[in-house]
């Protein structure tokens, strides 16, 4: 609703010390303030606050072949007032952050933080306080998607259980999906089915 950068292999756009506070999109192709598909996007210093979206990711939606890379950005309070994520990594796009807060936001269904098909990569970066009404508190992997994390935190993320919906508080997997975890710390991360942290659904996640 804020903005919207569409291009290709080539492309390059950067957004640096910007604010994207209140902004909201109710239809159903996702992305709160911020949609980018295809293109490659960097992102520095930026903060996203109290946006919401009804369909996939509150704040920022990747689609198509994008690339986003987020060095420096907080995101707190956002809200999918229908499905997942204050961002959402579609299946064949990819999110790379360092360094990046994420505070506070909350996902109806899932993935109160990141909501992936696609590859995310994160360095130094914490997830404390997001909530989910099912299952993934901070982070839900689906249908292939990727996680890497080194030197991250997770606390306090909630994945409040409603519905058929089966837990891990700080990261749910699904689906033929891989999480990476190296150096990371989790605390105090809480479910309705004692995955307090993480949960896998199947033998192929």
């Amino acid at each position: 609703s804020a903005l919207m950068i569409e291009g290709n292999a080539s492309s390059s756009f950067a957004v640096k010390n910007c604010t994207f506070d209140s902004n909201q999109n109710t239809g159903n192709v996702g992305g709160g303030a911020v949609r980018v598909s295809n293109a490659k996007v960097l992102m520095e210093n930026c903060k996203f606050t109290n946006n919401k979206a009804s369909q996939f990711g509150s704040a920022i939606y990747v689609g198509g072949t994008g690339v986003l890379d987020m060095n420096g950005c907080s995101l707190s309070g956002n809200e999918v007032t229908t499905y997942d994520g204050a961002i959402y990594v579609d299946a064949s796009a990819e999110l790379n952050m360092d360094h990046c807060v994420f505070y506070g936001n909350t996902g109806k269904r899932r993935a109160g933080a990141i909501s992936a098909k696609g590859k995310v990569n994160a360095v130094n970066c914490d997830f404390d306080s997001n909530t989910a009404g099912q299952d993934g508190g901070a982070i839900w992997l689906r249908d292939g998607g990727i996680l890497k994390a080194d030197l991250c935190t997770f606390r306090l993320n909630v994945a409040n259980g409603t519905g058929n919906a089966t837990g891990g508080g700080a990261i749910y997997i699904s689906e033929a999906s891989k999480a990476y975890l190296n150096r990371c710390f989790m605390a105090n991360n809480s479910d309705q089915y004692n995955a307090h942290h993480i949960y896998a659904n199947s033998l192929t996640s």
